[in-house]
């Protein structure tokens, strides 16, 4: 199927904010350093990613720094334009002021990997995601999907829905946040009944990503609507996840952020 061939051009929902429940359960980073994450960052072969980067300060300016690290967890550069090819962006920002950094998307070649802010970002700033795919029948960017930035981890219940029926397709992406640890989530598929029909683990060592076609990794979830529930194998864990679902040619060419919804 030739949507296939935007397998792993994926996203995520903003997480709230936790406490852990007892001091002697795991902190995440997200709870000591302010952090936000864009799951998936893509360039190259048809995609595109444009960071949104926003002062929500209406007075005072605002600094940023956001890193980017690839599938094995080392810092990865990505090519910008106006900018060059970098593996991390620093900035100020004027109050109230947003600026839009573009990936170029004209290598044959997709390069993925995900971002996140340190703790030398202001509070105020907020980043999110413009991710464009090019229709492969023009080679014209035409598609797009907005991906808000998230925290960087999980707790309680977490569930994606789905959607792989009617030749629509349904992707995502994971990214272990911490820096220091293999993070692991448990997996069930269900179907809009709640019948399981795949369960699985997934484990990504430190600051490493993964994203893939739903299907192609769990075919049980072939040509069905349901939703993936995730569930961190400790009380939290240092991850983020997103999804997109793609539409089918004969439904338009169209490309949309599935939810990340939480529950305590």
């Amino acid at each position: 199927m030739l949507l296939r061939h935007y397998s792993a051009i994926l996203l995520c929902a903003c997480l709230p904010a936790i406490t852990p429940a007892a001091t002697n359960q795991k902190t995440p980073k997200a709870l000591a350093i302010e952090t936000t994450v864009i799951p998936q960052m893509v360039d190259g072969g048809l995609v595109r990613s444009i960071l949104v980067i926003t002062n929500a300060d209406a007075a005072r300016n605002a600094a940023y720094h956001i890193d980017f690290y690839g599938n094995d967890g080392l810092p990865l550069a990505f090519p910008f334009q106006t900018i060059g090819k970098v593996d991390h962006l620093d900035g100020t920002l004027a109050p109230g002021a947003s600026v839009f950094l573009s990936t170029s998307g004209t290598a044959s070649a997709q390069q993925q990997g995900w971002a996140t802010t340190d703790s030398s970002t202001s509070t105020s700033v907020a980043i999110s995601q413009i991710l464009q795919v090019k229709d492969p029948g023009t080679g014209k960017f035409s598609a797009e999907a907005l991906i808000q930035g998230t925290q960087s981890y999980m707790a309680g219940t977490t569930v994606i829905p789905f959607d792989n029926k009617n030749g629509n397709v349904s992707s995502m992406a994971i990214s272990n946040t911490s820096s220091y640890s293999t993070e692991t989530v448990n997996v069930k598929g269900v179907d809009q009944n709640g019948n399981t029909l795949k369960t699985d683990t997934v484990s990504l060592g430190a600051n490493q990503h993964t994203s893939f076609v739903i299907a192609q990794r769990w075919p049980e979830l072939t040509n069905t609507q349901g939703s993936l529930i995730f569930t961190p194998s400790d009380i939290i864990a240092d991850v983020s996840l997103m999804g997109l679902r793609f539409a089918s040619l004969q439904n338009g060419f169209t490309v949309a952020t599935l939810p990340v919804i939480q529950h305590y």
